[in-house]
């Protein structure tokens, strides 16, 4: 089944769309779990001073 067909221009929007927010979700995720560990490390220090 091929999403791009141009008869269905709809069908290639919602898919662009989904890729375009998978692509997203992802750098937010990373980014999350980046600031996550930071803090972790944080909370780590002030604990030992």
């Amino acid at each position: 089944m091929d999403f791009y067909s141009p008869r269905n221009p709809f069908l290639s929007d919602a898919v662009k769309f989904i890729q375009n927010f998978a692509e997203k979700s992802a750098q937010l995720a990373k980014f999350f779990q980046t600031e996550w560990k930071l803090s972790k490390i944080e909370l780590q220090h002030r604990v030992k001073s």
